[in-house]
């Protein structure tokens, strides 16, 4: 399972903040997570526990144990700092964090593959920081990334991780660690391809908008909706289909679903490590497209159902480099509650194709049942008879 690690994707975790309670094992949960195909994992880092007096570090046994076992199993590690300390005048002293962050690089090595700076600092941090709390973030964050890049030069250092228009501002005053992070949640609303990143409501939109900004990779360090009173397993399985199909399709570099094991209800597996629905879908997704990226939005609608969706007919195709032998399209009805399905229309479906073919198939998502795709569904123009919905499918061809 190590050997198809997937770069594109990790999981939250909580084992810095909840130690070896039972559903944070982390000798029994890192080589489940490793078995899922996720190359990463994000956590807390605490700054307060680790400077015991100022200029003076150690790692709590517990954190390395976690950080240890992460490594054994061959996961990367964002390592998020939080919890600042109470020896400086200013609780996140841009040279005293650059201090401790190089500390913890020098000395953890490639165990720490990334830094975050810091969780959601629109909120905590902003609370502390004050009016100006943008412009101290970049100072922050940049600090943070010149001391770590002096000593370990592989180590990555990303954040500015506020919301929208925040970003956006801090993007124009300096903004230059490697990357940026955003978690794009959307509170209350269950509709995958929606976020609130103000003023963005669109998911699509706000990565476009995005990538205009900055040529830094992008990072999503958590996003999910939690299953639970109302919303069912296959309902988040829905749900994540859509948002993962999504940000491959726009090709965000690295994507963290929140999280692992249920906090509440949002975890991919229960409390006693069994899988939902979601971890399925996750795993489907990783194997179908493993080695391909995004070709955009690029399958053509030749012939449908009178009342085919189109206006909200989302589609992305993905292929590999050269000439690759299979193509993927994904195909589904976007902007609807996965609680309240819409029928399915079918159509005739067309996208490129860069390599000869011998056979098509289609995988549903959600329910891992594959379908041959008949010789007589093959015509000059496509694919016909393909029924779309908002539960996504993959056509595979090759």
């Amino acid at each position: 399972m190590l050997a198809r690690a997937d770069d594109r994707f990790g999981f939250a975790t909580l084992f810095d903040q909840q130690g070896a309670s039972p559903n944070w094992n982390p000798d029994a949960v890192m080589p489940l997570i490793a078995a899922t195909g996720a190359g990463w994992i994000r956590d807390d880092w605490n700054w307060k526990l680790n400077e015991t007096s100022p200029g003076v570090y150690r790692v709590y046994p517990a954190k390395q144990h976690w950080l240890d076992m992460a490594a054994a199993n061959g996961l990367k590690v964002v390592a998020v700092l939080q919890y600042p300390t109470s020896f400086y005048a200013d609780p996140w002293d841009p040279q005293a964090a650059a201090n401790f962050c190089a500390w913890t690089a020098q000395t953890e090595g490639s165990k720490i593959a990334a830094f975050e700076i810091t969780n959601e600092p629109n909120n905590g941090y902003a609370a502390t920081e004050g009016r100006d709390w943008k412009a101290k973030l970049v100072t922050l964050t940049n600090a943070v990334a010149k001391a770590v890049h002096a000593v370990s030069p592989q180590t990555l250092v990303i954040g500015y991780g506020a919301q929208g228009q925040q970003i956006f501002d801090m993007l124009g005053m300096g903004a230059s660690a490697d990357g940026v992070v955003y978690h794009p949640y959307d509170p209350g609303n269950f509709i995958p391809e929606s976020t609130y990143e103000p003023p963005y409501r669109d998911y699509e939109t706000w990565v476009k908008a995005l990538r205009t900004k900055t040529s830094l990779p992008l990072w999503e360090t958590e996003f999910n909706i939690s299953t639970g009173t109302g919303v069912g397993e296959h309902d988040g399985a829905v749900w994540l289909s859509r948002r993962l199909l999504m940000s491959l399709g726009l090709k965000v570099e690295h994507n963290f679903i929140y999280n692992f094991t249920d906090n509440s209800v949002q975890g991919v597996v229960r409390y006693n490590y069994t899988p939902k629905q979601a971890l399925f879908v996750f795993q489907r997704i990783l194997d179908a497209l493993n080695g391909l990226k995004s070709i955009g939005p690029v399958v053509s609608v030749t012939q449908s159902d009178a009342n085919f969706d189109a206006a909200d007919f989302k589609n992305y195709v993905f292929q590999g480099p050269n000439d690759s032998s299979r193509t993927v399209a994904a195909v589904w009805f976007g902007n609807h509650d996965p609680r309240t399905p819409v029928a399915s229309r079918k159509t005739t479906l067309s996208f490129p194709l860069k390599h000869p073919h011998t056979s098509a198939s289609i995988l549903n998502l959600i329910t891992g049942a594959v379908t041959p795709v008949a010789a007589s569904q093959w015509t000059s123009t496509g694919i016909s008879g393909v029924s779309v919905s908002d539960n996504p499918i993959l056509i595979i061809v090759q």
